[in-house]
């Protein structure tokens, strides 16, 4: 982003991708990369979910199948992150089938270490408290922390929208071959982390075209040096939606919000406010209304960089919003317009900081505030996760000496991530799934719900088994706390009287 400030310590143009900070300025980013690196590695432990199992049972499918048709419609699925999705298969050769979370999650673990660092280089441009404030914002959100943690496209896309951003800036800084090549590769990362990318495609395209023509005032140079920084990924795009036209497979949305909702929730989030158990206005729209009054300080002082964070964190959102006529997003979707909200309040704290007196205060005050609320967030989400899965299986064949028959709601989230995890910990000899109304005349020893919407599960539930009614209990519960991952409700079969 462009958002240089002319004060004692701005940064002169750096030599490609390296944060060039003064001794003590390294020392407090080498602690606030360690800290990044090292909450995020924790955040990639514990067991996966179902999207992440999807993804590795597609990966199966494909290579089991001798059609070239299966291996090639494996990329036209929804839950199919490309780039993500190319990672998981490497490692399935190196390590085989199952092999430890944390190295399906290191790719993103990875990205997002490297998004901390991207977010400082975009800061440094501004001075170096900016490349600070804007590492240590990066390095505490919630969101990006979890997205990092998760063997998903999420991570890759964010690094690759701030590597864009950087290269961007570059390019219209000083244009040089290198620094398109930069942007070409940066931008066509991000597309094969995830579809949404494209927005972050468009956001840079009218940044670029603005600033461009206001350089040039040239219709036809301007063109050509678009078709230079977007053409390779324009080609992708049409190739990609040639072929996914009749193709693409929608699923894994299990439980899509209203627009506004889940654009609420992941800002909201990304700032250091639980919204999971209900988006509060306020906060929401004092955060949009000071992202606004930072949009019209870089139009005062003429950084057409807020041309792309209109795009992205304004117009898009609400664009889905008046578009929408039945809920169909997840918070998901908007990781981009928080990630580069959260970068608008980086480049106005870090201005805050360098006038110094009451407004650094404030600005501390605020960041303060920022890594207490984040922290909490995590602390939740160390209470369960993603899900506690693997307890829930060994707490069914615990103490059993004979094969436990096992079903749930629903099917195939439920059973996807049992059968994986059976089979993960070798425990096929003490339990196995049976789809529900598959059990025949014998009812199942335990029935698991796993889609309780936030609700407390029942003491009982009763199921009909042949005409008959049977009753199970509430075993355990075994919650999750977070963006991703499900609450599983363990009920065993009571004995009949």
């Amino acid at each position: 982003m462009n958002t240089e400030i002319e004060t004692p310590d701005a940064a002169p143009e750096t030599a490609g991708y390296i944060l060039r900070l003064p001794f003590r300025a390294y020392v407090i980013f080498g602690a606030i990369m360690v800290f990044g690196i090292a909450v995020r590695v924790w955040s990639a432990t514990g067991d996966m979910w179902i999207d992440e199992i999807w993804s590795l049972n597609h990966l199966e499918i494909a290579s089991r199948s001798v059609d070239t048709v299966d291996r090639v419609a494996l990329f036209f699925h929804a839950n199919t992150h490309a780039l993500n999705t190319v990672y998981l298969a490497i490692i399935d050769m190196i390590l085989g089938p199952h092999a430890p979370e944390l190295s399906y999650r290191m790719l993103s673990v990875l990205a997002g270490a490297g998004t901390i660092w991207m977010g400082a280089l975009i800061g440094r441009r501004q001075s170096i408290s900016g490349a600070l404030i804007a590492a240590a914002l990066l390095a505490l959100s919630y969101p990006l922390v979890h997205y990092s943690g998760e063997a998903r496209g999420y991570s890759t896309m964010m690094f690759a929208a701030l590597a864009s951003t950087y290269a961007m800036d570059s390019y219209l800084r000083t244009p040089t071959l290198s620094s398109v090549r930069y942007f070409v590769f940066f931008s066509m990362l991000g597309l094969a982390s995830h579809l949404t990318f494209v927005v972050m495609i468009m956001g840079l395209g009218c940044w670029a075209l603005a600033h461009i023509y206001q350089e040039t005032r040239s219709v036809d140079v301007t063109m050509r040096r678009l078709a230079l920084l977007f053409g390779l990924q324009s080609l992708a795009l049409l190739l990609f939606g040639a072929l996914a036209v009749g193709n693409m497979i929608r699923g894994g949305d299990c439980c899509p919000e209203p627009a506004l909702e889940s654009i609420q929730i992941i800002i909201l989030l990304t700032f250091g406010i639980n919204a999971l158990q209900g988006a509060p206005d306020l906060p929401f729209w004092a955060l949009y209304v000071f992202m606004a009054v930072a949009i019209v300080w870089m139009i005062r002082h003429q950084h057409t960089s807020w041309i792309m964070l209109v795009a992205v964190v304004f117009l898009f959102p609400l664009i889905v919003v008046i578009a929408e006529d039945e809920p169909n997003v997840i918070h998901r979707y908007f990781l981009l317009s928080a990630l580069l909200g959260l970068m608008i309040y980086a480049g106005m704290l870090s201005h805050l900081w360098d006038m110094k007196h009451l407004r650094r205060t404030f600005a501390g005050m605020i960041m303060i505030f920022y890594a207490l609320s984040n922290g909490v967030l995590h602390l939740q989400f160390s209470q369960g996760g993603r899900g506690q899965y693997t307890a829930v299986i060994q707490d069914i064949v615990s103490g059993e000496d004979q094969l436990q028959r096992v079903t749930g709601y629903p099917n195939f989230s439920v059973g996807s991530v049992f059968n994986y995890y059976v089979a993960d910990r070798r425990l096929e000899a003490g339990a196995m799934w049976v789809p529900e109304g598959d059990e025949g005349s014998t009812p199942v020893d335990w029935y698991i719900h796993g889609y309780l919407d936030g609700n407390y599960p029942a003491d009982t539930v009763t199921r009909q088994i042949s005409g008959i009614s049977r009753t199970y209990s509430l075993h355990g519960i075994y919650p999750q706390w977070g963006l991703s991952g499900d609450t599983w409700a363990l009920y065993w079969l009571e004995p009949e009287t």
